[in-house]
């Protein structure tokens, strides 16, 4: 939020509607201990996406997730990137 202290232009709510009920399902994956993004986000955007999306929930520090050597969730990433195969709802890593 510092980068955006002083921005010329007034923000509003409109951009703030996700919903994608038509898109496919996505994989979430977020971090309980991240310093930059709160972890409730991410069940928060699935939930506003409306369609069928699924946290992955990574239970350390940090911003990433992917790729930081959790086996647990670069495979869920990965099954997904690859085969469009998403985690079980409530699965977690770490």
């Amino acid at each position: 939020m510092l980068t955006c202290t002083g921005w010329p232009v007034t923000g509003d709510n409109d951009s703030r509607q996700v919903r994608a009920t038509k898109a496919p399902a996505a994989l979430l994956v977020a971090t309980t201990g991240d310093p930059a993004t709160p972890y409730r986000g991410g069940a928060d955007m699935a939930k506003e996406l409306d369609n069928d999306s699924v946290v992955l929930t990574f239970e350390s520090v940090g911003h990433t997730g992917y790729l930081t050597g959790d086996a647990c969730v670069d495979g869920n990433v990965d099954d997904f990137l690859l085969d469009g195969k998403r985690p079980k709802k409530g699965t977690r890593c770490g």
